[in-house]
């Protein structure tokens, strides 16, 4: 499979994703719709791994555990990455014309706005499953 090019509004960040789409998800956590004005971040995974480039890409530390990466010159949102697998970061996928795929999960659903209606469409998690799993992953890398 061919990388998958990707880029923010104003082209200040651009992506590339590498080898095969393997999953995404719909962030429903409060500083995912913080960060995106309301909406779930709708995250992309890559079998290797995401390059990022460019001049108005910024990392912001948002918790002890993980930070995001955004465009200081549109303010896109770019990715979310844990401290412990930088390697892994997950990229938005709306920064690409086309999507790789569809989501596979909607996570933190008990974070979700009261305001948010959240289709049956896929499995739903809580924030408690979503960090038990993230913690597995880690202890097996």
């Amino acid at each position: 499979m061919s990388d998958l090019k990707g880029r923010c509004l104003c082209g200040g960040v651009t992506v590339t994703a590498k080898g095969k789409f393997t999953e995404a998800d719909a962030c429903h956590c409060k500083m995912c719709r913080r960060q995106n004005g309301g909406g779930a971040f709708y995250a992309g995974h890559f079998e290797g791994g995401v390059n990022f480039e460019g001049p108005g890409l910024v990392w912001y530390s948002s918790s002890d555990y993980a930070e995001r990466g955004f465009c200081e010159i549109c303010g896109s949102t770019i990715s979310w990455r844990m401290n412990a697998m930088p390697d892994q970061a997950s990229v938005s996928l709306g920064l690409f014309d086309e999507a790789p795929g569809q989501i596979s999960s909607r996570i933190f659903t008990d974070e979700a706005g009261e305001y948010e209606q959240l289709p049956q469409d896929v499995p739903h998690k809580t924030g408690a499953q979503v960090i038990a799993e993230f913690m597995a992953k880690q202890e097996n890398n």
